[in-house]
């Protein structure tokens, strides 16, 4: 009987061992899937992160190219705001103590940019000296995409006045305005 219940001890124990190693190997198989769903989870929330600052650096980059976009109409004659720019420019001939004359006025196509033209006028300026360079400098500095293309300077006249002689100067100016395209 004793080898009998030996044998009793030993299938037991053996079960007993199977079931302490099925437990184990259930509790482990557990572990190993909880692992599993918290690195999926832990990548999901990573890839939410980047989402969510791709968003970010999207909308500030809209935001700025906003900012940018209208930094750019600012500095555009609008639509038929060719009548206006002259105005402004004669404005700016009288102020100066200069007489004007525009030559040529004309529209011409910006190459790689279909939304914007450029508004390209020869225009001539008589005075003296002073008052030429002082409208030439005006121009440089006008708020907008304007570009000298060029720049004449050269002895009119002169007159006499009160005995002294004063020279008259033509200043000859070939410039061009970014516009809207109509």
């Amino acid at each position: 009987m004793p080898i009998k219940s030996t044998k009793i001890k030993i299938v037991s124990l053996l079960v007993l061992n199977i079931l302490v190693w099925g437990f184990y190997t259930h509790a482990f198989i557990q572990i190993k899937i909880g692992e599993t769903k918290m690195l999926l989870l832990e990548n999901e929330m990573k890839d939410n992160l980047r989402r969510q600052e791709m968003a970010l650096i999207l909308s500030k980059s809209l935001d700025d190219t906003e900012t940018d976009r209208q930094k750019i109409i600012g500095n555009v004659i609008p639509k038929e705001g060719e009548v206006d720019f002259i105005k402004n420019t004669e404005d700016l001939v009288a102020k100066n103590n200069l007489k004007s004359e525009i030559k040529d006025v004309k529209i011409e196509p910006i190459q790689g940019i279909g939304s914007l033209e450029n508004l390209a006028i020869k225009l001539d300026v008589v005075g003296a000296w002073s008052d030429v360079m002082a409208f030439e400098n005006l121009l440089e500095r006008y708020p907008a995409v304007l570009s000298i293309e060029s720049f004449t300077l050269n002895k009119f006249d002169t007159y006499n006045v009160k005995g002294k002689q004063i020279p008259q100067w033509l200043g000859s100016f070939s410039f061009k305005l970014a516009k809207i395209k109509e």
